[in-house]
């Protein structure tokens, strides 16, 4: 079978759902969920045998793809609960940027609390910024509050009204 090439991701690739290891995963919690409905663990494996003797082996078909669905989903779900939160200003290009970020946050609270922009430039020209690094973080800072000002207007908070 042919590897699905390197740039191609998709949410839910097939090979993920029809295989060994998803069924695998997704017995677990099929069982779980089983027992829990049927009150113990023979109640679960009783439903699971009398569906498919009753059905002459339908009911064990619905059950792997049952099994199988659960297990894709684990598969898919459990790397991303694992993922570390990235913060915003670490996902930028590099540690110049990082630090940019970092001033227009300070920049934007300040302003947004009212001070002037002229005694934000001074805190940062006091703090050690250079001039070019506080103009910076001051214009993207005035545009994001611009850009805030405006979603919250008259029909841009987004309640319909």
């Amino acid at each position: 079978m042919n590897s699905p090439p390197t740039g191609s991701r998709s949410l839910l690739r097939i090979d993920a759902l029809f295989s060994l290891r998803s069924f695998l995963i997704g017995v677990v919690p099929l069982l779980a969920v089983l027992a829990v409905m049927g009150g113990s663990l023979a109640a679960a494996l009783q439903m699971l045998l009398v569906s498919t003797i009753c059905t002459l082996g339908i009911g064990g078909f619905f059950w792997v793809g049952v099994a199988m669905l659960f297990g894709a989903v684990l598969q898919l779900l459990v790397p991303r609960l694992r993922a570390k939160p990235v913060p915003a200003f670490a996902a930028a290009a590099g540690p110049e940027q990082a630090m940019l970020n970092l001033l227009v946050n300070y920049a934007s609270a300040k302003l947004g609390q009212g001070a002037s922009e002229d005694g934000v430039r001074r805190d940062l020209r006091r703090n050690g910024w250079s001039e070019p690094q506080a103009e910076a973080a001051l214009a993207q800072a005035r545009s994001l509050l611009a850009a805030n000002v405006a979603g919250a207007g008259p029909g841009g908070n987004g309640d319909g009204g």
